[in-house]
């Protein structure tokens, strides 16, 4: 779980591992990370919370996230996944703002024996993945990723009281999440803040206050980077034609829409493809 394990050519680890970066000062994560407690036991510190952390027991935590270990058995050993932020985002794709808070909220938990034997099953794929040669290991890995993402999607949905949590929200963070929703369903035909702040009945300018105060973005970066993330899902997990992902996308050609990945993501369109097909 050291910064440098992750490349462009590796982005996600899978191993035993101690947690040992976080024994000494806190560690700041970069991307994803999820872990079973297989042996001994830890008291896990995140985000200035403490969490007892034993065998039957699971964290995850995303991108931001702080974790420190003050005390540990000398036996203490986990099951750890360790993602790239890219991968991350592809396999929590369009889970709506409610998981998310969720998870900053609670993010150890203390698995059932049904839920403890699928999980350990996904973590056995995707070690065996990571082990094996294959030009789809990125691809595959995501997927899986996914899969036990949406396994807690789905106990967070069942056990929480949405309407509750929404009656708790303020006028702020209600037209927040109800924009994210619409960038959500209508990225793909619609780029500009214009549209979203009509749809919500407020000005622009006052859109983009809401976005700045809630998370530190602009309307226009938050829509930039959902309408990225479709071009790298559509480069990753479809054989669509450049110029077929500029009409999805109704971008006015392929040009352009080159142009606009790669001043957003770094890389040209095809390298984007051919590295998500060969890592």
């Amino acid at each position: 779980m050291t910064p440098d394990i992750l490349t462009e050519d590796n982005p996600f680890i899978i191993k035993e591992s101690r947690l040992s970066v976080a024994y000494e000062k806190p560690f700041i994560l970069q991307g994803g990370a999820i872990a079973l407690c297989e042996k001994g036991s830890a008291t896990l510190v995140i985000n200035g919370v403490p969490h007892e952390f034993m065998p039957g027991y699971e964290m995850l935590i995303f991108t931001g996230t702080s974790l420190l270990i003050p005390e540990h058995s000398d036996d203490f050993k986990t099951t750890l996944f360790y993602c790239s932020q890219d991968m991350l985002l592809m396999a929590h794709w369009k889970f709506e703002s409610f998981f998310f808070k969720h998870i900053a909220e609670h993010p150890v938990h203390r698995h059932s024996r049904e839920t403890s034997t699928a999980t350990k099953a996904c973590f056995d794929m995707i070690r065996t993945t990571y082990e094996e040669e294959n030009r789809y290991k990125w691809i595959i890995v995501t997927n899986l990723l996914r899969n036990l993402l949406l396994n807690a999607y789905d106990k967070i949905q069942r056990n929480i009281d949405k309407p509750e949590k929404s009656q708790s929200k303020n006028r702020k963070e209600e037209l927040y999440d109800k924009f994210i929703e619409k960038v959500t369903k209508h990225c793909i035909h619609h780029h500009d803040v214009e549209y979203y702040a009509g749809r919500l009945d407020i000005s622009p300018r006052y859109l983009g206050t809401i976005t700045r105060e809630i998370n530190g973005q602009s309307p226009k970066d938050i829509i930039d980077m959902y309408i990225v993330q479709e071009i790298k899902i559509l480069l990753t997990f479809s054989d669509m034609t450049l110029q077929q992902i500029a009409d999805q996308l109704r971008f006015p050609d392929q040009s352009y829409l080159g142009r606009y990945f790669k001043r957003l993501a770094g890389k040209s369109l095809l390298e984007y493809r051919k590295s998500g097909m060969t890592m």
